[in-house]
């Protein structure tokens, strides 16, 4: 997973994130007390859900509020599956998803259920106060 974290921190480098801000990644190691590695795999899950489930125009926006976004969800390698349980048992399998891939983390119940949360929080210090609503919808369980 350290590679991922390269990758994850090059890409937003180079989409005009600063270097020494303070990336999603960094938010939630910080704020949940998790790895790196968790980090990257948490975001990623949910991540790869938004952009599967978001039109492009919310995704869009999501990208540019987190230029990370699109490394992380590449990173969780979800998309074919949750397609393939989102069209097959309806809307809730997709989060049902997330949530495995997040306990497959070893993250427990209590972080599981803070992640979103700190996502969100993060994204309305970066001006995504326009995609809470959606958000909320989509990644509640």
């Amino acid at each position: 997973m350290r590679i991922w974290r390269i990758l994850v921190l090059a890409a937003a480098m180079a989409m005009g994130a600063p270097a020494w801000g303070a990336s999603l990644v960094d938010t939630l190691v910080s704020e949940l007390g998790i790895t790196e590695d968790q980090a990257i795999g948490g975001a990623g899950a949910l991540m790869a859900y938004a952009k599967q489930d978001l039109g492009s125009e919310d995704w869009s926006q999501l990208a540019e509020l987190v230029p990370e976004a699109s490394t992380l969800a590449e990173s969780a390698d979800m998309g074919g599956v949750m397609g393939s349980l989102g069209n097959v048992l309806g809307d809730g399998a997709g989060m049902a998803q997330v949530l495995e891939q997040m306990s497959a983390l070893g993250l427990d119940a209590d972080t599981i259920s803070q992640f979103a949360p700190v996502v969100m929080d993060y994204l309305k210090q970066q001006g995504g106060e326009d995609l809470i609503g959606t958000l909320t919808k989509l990644w509640s369980p």
